[in-house]
């Protein structure tokens, strides 16, 4: 008769089945064989390329992590039997282990066997205490010695840590492009997030900053600001090699607002001016005084107006600023209480100045509208 302890096990990885608690006594010089057959779903599993494991923790929270293959034998992979001969360290301990369980790894994946559990019961030869020692084992010194490879790459990701080629969660920065790939990647922002942060130089240095679309590696369009601490300070959106072109984009800036370089029609040069009468000059109606409205780049000048029968002078009123016309102006209009003949000549220049001939001591009502700039 063998005096080598042989346990045999039998595990279904779908259907649990009862297992046996099975005993060693510390002391013990033969090791025992547990003899393991894996099957799923009743389906014999096979065991051909599969890496096996052995873990186990017991009451005093000790575990044992083994992935020596040495300890492995496979007897048939093709009806899922194997034997493993456990180390020493699973005799070294006093108490019992409710948690055990093989492991089987194959191209990432894991999947193991239901628990079972052993007692490792006390040895009298050994005087029980104070000489009984437990063994100890931790699972990363198991790792080191059963799982080599995992710790080795446990350390590159360390490695990379320490030198700082991973970004952290919490924050980091990054000296390198981050580039997202795949039609599912994108960079999102959420409702509780600050907004993006773009930096510039201070200094005269010109940088343009902002974002940039390519294709075909060539540069098409941009959305950005340009700036070198001197002349120019403004936003674009345009296309082509150089988006911040002026001749080639929207600009804005505090004094600025253009399209390809031409300035765009703008609001905020809205308004009406009651024009100024001239010493030449009376308003007949005071309902209808002599005014200039400008609504974008259109101006309207009305009212009523005569020019004084003892005066020799043609002016009436100078138009202000932003609301005189791009060229000269000559219409002719009716006059009030003419009975016959009754034209007369307003004349608008480009410094604004308003005129009058063939009117003088009639009241003249009046209307033109123009183009400004």
């Amino acid at each position: 008769m063998g005096t080598q302890r042989y346990i045999d096990m039998t595990f279904d990885l779908s259907y649990p089945i009862e297992q046996p608690k099975f005993l060693q006594r510390l002391g013990e010089t033969i090791p025992t064989d547990i003899v393991v057959q894996v099957k799923n779903k009743g389906v014999n599993y096979n065991l051909a390329g599969v890496t096996l494991g052995f873990e186990m923790r017991n009451d005093r929270d000790k575990i044992l992590i083994d992935k020596d293959q040495s300890r492995f034998t496979i007897v048939s992979a093709a009806q899922g039997i194997f034997s493993y001969r456990p180390p020493e360290q699973m005799q070294s301990f006093f108490g019992n282990s409710y948690l055990a369980y093989f492991t089987f790894e194959s191209g990432g994946a894991r999947i193991t066997t239901e628990r079972f559990r052993f007692y490792n019961d006390e040895d009298v030869q050994l005087a029980i205490a104070p000489e009984l020692q437990e063994h100890y084992v931790s699972v990363i010194d198991d790792l080191i010695t059963s799982n080599e490879g995992a710790m080795n790459e446990a350390k590159k990701i360390e490695d990379l840590i320490k030198n700082n080629q991973v970004v952290k969660k919490a924050g980091d920065t990054m000296t390198g492009p981050l580039v997202l790939s795949g039609v599912l990647s994108r960079l999102e922002i959420d409702e509780k997030a600050g907004s993006i942060r773009i930096s510039q130089p201070t200094d005269t240095t010109t940088s343009a900053r902002g974002f940039q679309y390519y294709e075909g590696g060539n540069t098409l369009a941009g959305i950005g600001r340009i700036r070198n601490g001197g002349s120019t300070d403004q936003l674009y959106m345009g296309w082509g090699a150089n988006p911040w072109d002026v001749n080639t984009s929207l600009t804005v800036s505090a004094n600025q607002f253009t399209y390809k370089n031409k300035p765009v029609a703008m609001r905020d040069q809205d308004g009406r001016a009651s024009l100024t009468l001239t010493s030449d000059a009376t308003n007949p109606d005071t309902n209808y005084p002599l005014t200039s409205t400008r609504r974008g780049n259109t101006v309207t000048v009305s009212g009523s107006v005569s020019l004084n029968s003892a005066t020799s002078g043609n002016q009436v009123s100078t138009l202000p600023s932003g609301h005189r016309p791009v060229g000269n102006l000559n219409m002719y209009f009716p006059i009030k209480g003419y009975t016959s003949d009754g034209n007369l000549q307003v004349f608008i220049n480009t410094s604004g100045g308003i005129y009058l001939y063939g009117s003088r001591g009639k009241t003249v009502e009046f209307a033109m509208t123009y183009v400004v700039d």
